[in-house]
């Protein structure tokens, strides 16, 4: 049993697979999830696909507590974009992200839908990268 305890394994060697649009990095290139999930399909194009889901975001935005007052006075709030009758903001990368307002589409709420989206689009990465992968194209 000493002898067993004793070995070492070799270590395993993987090759990385390089992102096409991304030549001219290091041959150790290993990217975080988080820089490998924010290079992940944009969720913004996909709810726009969803039934519902934009109008529900634009009819909600008049009864949300925040982004109501930017409808009423958008030069007030400068952090804040309309495009569309939709509201945007910039998230920590400097991206514009579309803001998302307390409100129901069918029987769940906006952002559950957004969440769910994320994580049926990027898998079981945990609560906390969902999240992250999330607010990549939304802002709540």
């Amino acid at each position: 049993m000493a002898a067993a305890s004793a070995r070492k394994s070799a270590p395993v060697e993987t090759e990385v697979e390089r992102p096409v649009d991304t030549p001219n990095l290091a041959p150790d290139y290993n990217p975080t999830v988080g820089k490998s999930m924010a290079n992940g399909p944009s969720l913004q194009s996909k709810v726009e696909g969803l039934d519902g889901f934009m109008q529900a975001v634009r009819k909600h935005y008049k009864k949300d507590p925040t982004f109501s007052k930017v409808l009423e006075n958008p030069a007030a709030h400068s952090a804040f974009r309309l495009s569309d009758g939709l509201i945007y903001t910039t998230n920590r990368q400097g991206e514009s992200v579309l803001c998302l307002p307390i409100g129901k589409v069918d029987q769940r709420t906006i952002t559950q839908v957004a969440i769910d989206l994320a994580h049926t689009t990027i898998g079981h990465f945990g609560t906390q990268k969902t999240s992250e992968y999330a607010r990549r194209w939304f802002w709540w």
